[in-house]
């Protein structure tokens, strides 16, 4: 027991693998389980972040009703919109820069 080396205790176990057979592909919901687990806190609550401002500019525009008559009529009229497409993009940019190679 003491004196002896280490891989004498441990030599019939050496070179064995239990792996178990692939029966079938990853579900939809699983692939994106294994994806959000793969990603760093700092990461993941950014991109919650920019989620939740898309959402917002989402909300702000399905209520530009509410807002006076001469702001309807300027840019202002799809500024909910455009601001909810490029924070979404942004959110794709981030999560496809850190999945590539994790350089983020």
């Amino acid at each position: 027991m003491y004196g002896t080396p280490a891989t004498a205790g441990i030599g019939a176990v050496r070179g064995v693998n239990f792996v178990a057979p692939a029966t079938s592909q990853l579900s939809f919901a699983s692939q994106v389980g294994i994806g959000l687990q793969s990603l760093s806190p700092a990461i993941l609550s950014s991109v919650i972040l920019l989620l939740l401002a898309a959402v917002v500019a989402l909300l702000a525009q399905l209520y530009h009703r509410h807002i006076p008559k001469y702001l309807q009529s300027t840019w202002n009229r799809h500024h909910g919109a455009v601001k909810a497409l490029g924070l979404s993009s942004l959110v794709i940019v981030v999560v496809a820069l850190y999945t590539t190679n994790g350089q983020l």
